[in-house]
């Protein structure tokens, strides 16, 4: 069992990490190479800091989809930006609706043994991507990924922007 808070990586794991993903020098298959540099900033929407919960949103993915997934959203920071204009900027785009979002940064993701990849099909936000996770999903995975965000923290988009269609 994998205790909240813990700093478990995935490497002290005594099952070998494989990431289920593409290198990361290829180009999507949408034709655009999109690796993040490692300053930029990840969000994840909502509150959820449950490992059996976010081990239970991965293993939904791949019952209806076959990949072992999560939906982030990512941007990095335009000179004239701070973090927190990053930030609003990333909601905005991704029309992020959740009261809350959890923030963490694109190399820390990668220090922790997991993929990022650029994922735009079906409609999707152009700023939005998958994590992926090792298959069969473990509650340690999700737990070492809740450990690379931030607590929860208001999104930063104005309520009635959030509820506007």
């Amino acid at each position: 069992m994998v205790v909240q808070g813990s700093s478990s990586t995935l490497a002290d794991s005594a099952v070998a990490w494989t990431p289920h993903a593409p290198a990361p020098d290829q180009t999507s298959r949408y034709g655009v190479h999109m690796t993040l540099a490692d300053d930029a900033l990840v969000v994840r929407g909502g509150i959820a800091r449950d490992a059996s919960s976010v081990a239970d949103r991965v293993e939904d993915a791949i019952e209806s989809d076959g990949v072992a997934v999560l939906s982030v959203y990512a941007g990095q920071a335009s000179p004239t930006e701070d973090q927190s204009d990053l930030l609003l900027r990333i909601c905005r785009t991704a029309d992020l609706r959740h009261g809350q979002v959890q923030t963490a940064r694109a190399g820390d993701l990668r220090a922790a043994g997991f993929e990022i990849r650029h994922e735009v099909a079906d409609g999707e936000q152009p700023n939005h991507y998958h994590v992926y996770f090792q298959v069969p999903m473990t509650e340690l995975q999700a737990q070492v990924f809740i450990d690379c965000f931030d607590g929860p923290k208001p999104n930063p988009r104005p309520a009635e922007e959030r509820k506007a269609r």
